[in-house]
């Protein structure tokens, strides 16, 4: 019997975005904890990593990931408001562009800068951490009404699928404004100086559970049946 070629083309690339799935969701999971290790302390905020020893870890594994969603290809809907396709893309260059311009490193007047790229520039900050919150805003967005599309009537396995998809997505939502409103509202970021660690902990944690969710890791362990 021969092998049709071009469902054979079809099913590589099915496990391959699989695959991609896969690998972005643990990125985003395995983050925190890997710099943390390699650092060997406990900074005020994720980007603050970027100024110790994990930095080649911190960022490789952010380009890893900006370039993964740049290349991701998902499913296009002619009903599709925004598709996949561009919220990856933008969400990919958005990664990059906060690695390319680092937070402020806050020893900047010691004049030891421990990295080529240091600067004490509140505008160059704004710019990296905006660029990481609205990452998170596409993801979330990715998550809630993307990934939860799909072929009427759903079957009870997408439909569980599709509410971890939204638990996720709102998740991001919900901890980023809340964070917002402690930071610039209520103005806590000095009495809870790791905030921001702690924000984007739980933010990363929302976004690697989706992809994983996407990529078939939890049926792949059995937590959650495909069908």
């Amino acid at each position: 019997m021969e092998t049709n070629k071009e469902d054979l083309r079809g099913v590589n690339t099915n496990l391959s975005y699989f695959t991609l799935r896969k690998i972005i969701g643990w990125i985003a999971l395995l983050l925190p904890w890997s710099v943390w290790a390699t650092a060997w302390s406990y900074e005020n905020s994720l980007s603050a990593y970027y100024y110790t020893r994990a930095n080649v870890l911190f960022t490789g594994m952010l380009i890893l990931c900006g370039v993964f969603l740049i290349s991701y290809r998902g499913y296009q809907k002619k009903d599709e408001k925004i598709s996949d396709n561009i919220i990856t893309w933008i969400a990919g260059i958005l990664l990059l562009i906060a690695v390319a311009i680092p937070a402020q490193y806050k020893y900047f007047d010691s004049g030891d800068c421990p990295t080529p790229i240091c600067h004490a520039n509140a505008l160059l900050g704004g710019i990296h951490f905006g660029c990481a919150a609205i990452f998170l805003v596409l993801m979330g967005y990715l998550s809630i009404f993307n990934f939860t599309r799909g072929d009427k009537p759903f079957s009870e396995n997408k439909i569980k699928r599709n509410r971890m998809y939204r638990i996720c997505g709102y998740g991001m939502w919900v901890t980023l404004g809340v964070a917002g409103i402690m930071l610039f509202v209520l103005n806590l970021g000095d009495k809870w100086p790791r905030l921001i660690l702690w924000v984007e902990i739980i933010d990363l944690l929302f976004f690697g559970v989706s992809w994983l969710v996407k990529g078939k890791a939890l049926a792949d362990l059995g937590i959650l049946e495909e069908d």
